[in-house]
């Protein structure tokens, strides 16, 4: 085998490293952060007769998705280096959301392994920085959202532990079922296409609404109960209980068609699909 000789001393600090990193996923430490931090946050609403978050566990993948991904390219922000937001987040690892997010995060230093293992410190130090923070604090208490999700990471560099903390709050109105190849967020699909998606909701049925806009912002729409709308057009929906199923026609040539979900004036961006 040919290549570049490594001198001891540094393949032993990269191994301990990496023997040092495994203990902290052993142990489980970034899991119990996540449901401390949850915990903690919804002991603050308590506190103020607010009800609690609903924790929603997929809401942790962009969170830990994106807890993950300031680490290993080191940045820290809302908007990572290609340009993707919480939503755009959301959209890639939670696609079966149908709802608005938003998000906080933190990042905590430390040189000690003992440190980074400190769950009650680590969480209460996270919580209160971010009820410190008007806008942190805002998602904390909101009366928007109803669900959370948290996703934490924890990794060294040099000699250094960082913790990185994202919390994802979802205004959840509810979730298609298993979408298979209809999964991505953004689809491409031969124009005229006709298909039906399924899901359960989370809000009251009665209440629960859809439309889709249209490739060409003129086009005119007839929908069921016999109005014309222009640009968009209310997909046939039928809802029983709490589950639903949503007639996506794509016959109004090609073209890019969105489908929106809502309550009142108050609608989310569900799926994108490209009639080709």
């Amino acid at each position: 085998m040919f290549g570049r000789k490594i001198p001891l001393f540094f393949a032993l600090l990269f191994l301990s490293q990496i023997i040092l990193s495994r203990s902290i996923y052993a142990e489980n430490i970034p899991q119990q952060v996540e449901r401390k931090v949850f915990d903690l946050i919804n002991a603050e609403r308590k506190k103020r007769g607010l009800k609690p978050y609903k924790w929603d566990e997929k809401l942790g993948i962009p969170g830990r998705n994106h807890s993950k991904d300031m680490f290993k390219r080191n940045f820290f922000a809302h908007e990572n280096p290609d340009g993707l937001t919480p939503t755009d987040r959301q959209w890639r690892d939670y696609p079966a959301l149908i709802g608005g997010v938003g998000e906080n995060i933190h990042c905590i230093e430390t040189t000690s392994e003992k440190e980074a293992k400190k769950i009650d410190s680590i969480t209460k130090q996270v919580v209160q920085d971010w009820m410190n923070s008007p806008g942190h604090r805002a998602n904390n208490l909101s009366k928007k959202y109803t669900h959370l999700g948290v996703g934490v990471y924890i990794g060294k560099k040099g000699d250094r532990w960082k913790i990185y903390t994202s919390a994802v709050f979802a205004d959840e109105y509810g979730v298609f079922d298993d979408l298979g190849k209809l999964k991505p967020f953004k689809l491409a699909i031969k124009n005229g296409s006709k298909f039906t998606l399924k899901g359960k909701i989370y809000i009251a049925p009665s209440k629960f609404s859809a439309y889709i806009t249209l490739p060409d912002p003129k086009a005119r729409c007839k929908s069921s109960d016999g109005e014309y709308y222009v640009g968009a057009c209310p997909p046939k929906l039928y809802i029983k209980g709490k589950n639903f199923k949503v007639l996506i026609e794509l016959n109004k040539g090609k073209g890019t068609y969105k489908l929106f979900f809502g309550k009142g004036e108050t609608f989310y961006l569900a799926k994108i699909f490209k009639a080709k």
